[in-house]
């Protein structure tokens, strides 16, 4: 998940969210004054009423809240929201940090704890 995107990846640029963030893996921005829902591609953060899900969509709202991000958009899910990578205005790519801050899953932290337990 680089903040740069690669030629098969479309790139597209989104303004502010304009609500609060849905929910920890999941924004709102506008896009051509009209909303759009995000889903941020690669982790999974707990959801609203489950434990942390509340601390996750606050972790994710004070990175990304009223900020221009950039969508780097990777198709969409079966709910029709757009997949994506969302990178904040000083580089930093929300979806990584979200997994490294250790609000939601991601394949990467699950091998690498995985690769702990059973390799210590």
């Amino acid at each position: 998940m680089s903040p740069n995107p690669s030629p098969e990846q479309n790139s597209t640029d989104f303004h502010a969210p304009r609500k609060p963030v849905l929910d920890g893996d999941t924004l709102e921005v506008l896009h051509n004054q009209h909303p759009e829902r995000i889903r941020l591609s690669g982790i999974d953060c707990p959801e609203k009423g489950q434990a942390y899900g509340q601390k996750a969509k606050q972790a994710a709202s004070a990175l990304a809240f009223g900020k221009h991000v950039t969508v780097q958009t990777h198709g969409h899910d079966k709910y029709k929201r757009f997949l994506g990578d969302v990178i904040l205005p000083d580089g930093t790519n929300l979806n990584q940090e979200l997994a490294k801050q250790g609000w939601c899953a991601s394949p990467f932290v699950t091998r690498i704890l995985l690769e702990y337990i059973f390799i210590s």
